[in-house]
């Protein structure tokens, strides 16, 4: 279990990046660490994580995390996602997320993405605002088991 000190700083979580993307077997890396932590939502198709040299398949319906610096491999031979590349900072550059060892999966209902996909797509502003709020709502609960904080 990690365990977070909590002061009174100010933790700030921003999306570096994201896309809903269709993926063909080009998308491959055996040697991948970002400085961010990722989320993927898999709609449909089959992809794998390879961890420590063994292969974990990505599955639809599961959202994944992986956290700012893990040492990881990727593919797939066809896959569909949404994801986002996200920070949580306090006043340390470093993600907070980073001290998590292992990837992280949650189930969500096939609704719950096409929620989050009319919210990607939306121009309004209400739709950008639950969409900035998608990170937070998702990373929470993913990241109860093995994080706590302590005052």
């Amino acid at each position: 279990m990690l365990t977070f000190h909590q002061q009174q700083t100010e933790l700030r979580l921003s999306v570096t990046r994201s896309d809903y993307i269709q993926l063909t077997p080009h998308w491959n890396d055996p040697n991948a660490t970002l400085s961010c932590t990722r989320l993927y939502f898999i709609e449909s198709g089959a992809g794998y994580l390879t961890i420590q040299g063994q292969k974990y398949p990505l599955e639809p319906g599961f959202v994944y995390l992986v956290p700012a610096y893990f040492k990881f491999g990727y593919g797939c031979t066809s896959m569909k996602k949404l994801y986002f590349h996200i920070r949580i900072n306090d006043n340390n550059p470093v993600d907070m997320l980073s001290r998590i060892d292992r990837v992280l999966k949650m189930p969500y209902k096939p609704e719950e993405l096409q929620e989050l996909l009319s919210c990607y797509r939306a121009t309004d502003l209400f739709g950008i605002l639950k969409l900035q709020c998608l990170p937070k709502s998702t990373t929470c609960p993913m990241c109860r088991c093995v994080i706590t904080l302590s005052r």
